[in-house]
């Protein structure tokens, strides 16, 4: 696993599955650490799992530290998951997701200066 994610550093997410259920999701990105153990902790396991593949998706196709995440990266995640056929509701699931993620990055001691890129511009 890599050191932590700073600079041009890409996000690594990976899976454990134990007897048919994940397990535990292994990041080298301590932001989104905190957030998938709060989602682990305060919402169900399927929104834990799907939030951990949500970002994994978002991370893959946007290759860049939260920080650096951008309006438009968002914008051309959206279209490029909509010219693949996802559904509606995958599409949805993911903004909620990315959208309570970069939420929760504005209330992180280091991160209080980043603005939520699906909401602002």
């Amino acid at each position: 696993m890599k050191s932590n994610v700073s600079g041009n550093q890409s996000i690594d997410i990976s899976f454990m599955w134990e007897n048919g259920h994940l397990g535990k999701v292994i990041t080298n990105s301590p932001p989104i650490d905190h957030f998938l153990g709060l989602i682990k902790n305060t919402r169900s396991y399927n929104t834990w799992v799907n939030y951990a593949h949500d970002l994994k998706v978002f991370f893959t196709y946007v290759p860049k530290p939260p920080k650096m995440i951008s309006r438009k990266d968002c914008v051309e995640f959206i279209m490029q998951q909509d010219k693949e056929g996802c559904s509606d509701a995958t599409i949805n699931r993911r903004l909620a997701c990315l959208s309570s993620f970069f939420n929760e990055l504005i209330l992180i001691e280091n991160y209080k200066n980043t603005n939520n890129p699906y909401i602002h511009g």
